[in-house]
């Protein structure tokens, strides 16, 4: 069984007449005579669109057959479809800047592309090269640009494998008796089944918006045309409201983010070291508040809505000073407990944690000298450590 395939014939074509010749009741899918649709294959996403008004919602090939996917019903015999127009060129365009990046690549510096893929919101490449640095990634972009705004022909050219073989290829091609091959005129010949523009100004512009290393290949992430054109007026519009947070030009933009950026570190710099002695000071208020019990003292704390960090570094330097025993705890959406003890002293804190969590059905453990947990909020947590309090009295 095969179907006829309309879009090798005319790429602009998006209406048709067709028969269906096959259904899959099971797939909710069906096989027509001929078809405009094109169906995903060699990396390039599948033509939307309907067939009787009903959206066509995949379509995919099968041998020689393509199948369509439907999201409704269809009637029996002669049907017509329509192809989304826009997504087909913004395919068209995506697919030609491969053609024409991948050109590129390879004449500035033999990198052979491996693999193509197509989303909805963005296109890539993977080329085999050890590296992608910044300046060969800006000529190749300047060269793929340059044959785009020469508007230069392209065409699709049907040749026996011989014929293909006498032509400089890409890379090597398929084993088919019958090759499609696109020539863009002057530039670059490769073996392609998808769909293409037919002039180069089409594609509008190509652009290489970012890679990375994937394995032994590098893979490079381009926009063409709408698309490309979508992007440049977010970010310029991010740019520009930046900028104007900041009352400058978009293009003093880079230095002013890094003055910021080492302003905002030596402040959190400074914040950290005021934070470090306003902790010390608090220590020491705190312990000489503490309660003595015989030979040690004991600092028993709740603080609501307080950092747990803050609080943990607070129970550390509590436990500097000699002859402490620290219980403290921070309150926010949940019970944060930390117990610290200093050095000169024997009590279990990783044994007291384990009672103190298992009372509001937490969990924590720690060390001898220092424990941490946590647990759901209850009504009293200060009687709750007061009472474990009675303990290590």
């Amino acid at each position: 069984m095969k179907t006829e395939r309309l879009f090798e014939e005319d790429v602009r074509r998006t209406e048709f007449e067709a028969r269906v010749i096959e259904r899959r009741a099971d797939k909710n899918a069906v096989i027509l005579d001929q078809t405009c649709f094109y169906p995903e294959s060699g990396g390039q996403l599948p033509d939307t669109g309907t067939i009787n008004g009903v959206p066509v919602t995949d379509v995919q090939e099968e041998g020689e057959a393509i199948l369509h996917f439907m999201n409704g019903a269809l009637p029996e015999g002669t049907v017509q479809g329509r192809v989304d127009w826009e997504v087909r060129f913004d395919h068209m365009q995506q697919h030609t800047g491969q053609h024409l990046l991948s050109g590129a690549f390879d004449q500035l510096a033999r990198a052979m592309t491996v693999g193509f893929h197509m989303s909805s919101e963005y296109c890539t490449i993977d080329l085999r090269i050890p590296g992608l640095a910044p300046e060969l990634a800006e000529r190749v972009e300047d060269l793929a640009n340059r044959v785009v705004f020469e508007d230069r022909p392209m065409k699709v050219l049907l040749l026996s494998r011989e014929e293909a073989q006498r032509l400089p290829l890409r890379k090597r091609p398929p084993d088919l008796e019958i090759l499609r091959v696109l020539e863009i005129k002057d530039f670059d010949y490769s073996a392609c089944g998808g769909t293409h523009c037919q002039r180069t100004g089409e594609v509008g512009l190509v652009k290489i918006a970012s890679w990375e290393k994937i394995r032994e290949d590098v893979r490079v992430e381009f926009l063409c045309g709408g698309r490309a054109l979508r992007d440049y007026r977010w970010r310029n519009a991010t740019l520009n409201a930046l900028a104007g947070e900041l009352s400058i030009a978009p293009r003093d933009l880079e230095p002013a983010f890094r003055r910021l950026r080492q302003e905002n570190a030596d402040k959190g710099k400074r914040i950290k070291e005021l934070l470090e002695e306003s902790l010390n000071c608090e220590a020491e208020s705190l312990v000489k508040e503490a309660e003595a019990y015989g030979s040690f003292r004991l600092v028993i704390r709740v603080f609501p809505d307080r950092d747990p960090e803050e609080v943990k570094g607070l129970a550390n330097r509590l436990a500097e000073h000699p002859e402490t025993v620290a219980l403290l705890a921070a309150t926010a959406d949940k019970a944060n407990l930390v117990f610290a003890r200093s050095q000169d002293l024997a009590f279990d804190m990783n044994a007291l944690m384990k009672e103190a969590v298992g009372r509001i059905n937490g969990k924590g453990g720690g060390r001898p000298n220092f424990a941490q947990g946590g647990g759901p909020l209850v009504p009293d947590l200060l009687s709750v450590l007061r009472e474990l309090a009675k303990g290590i009295r």
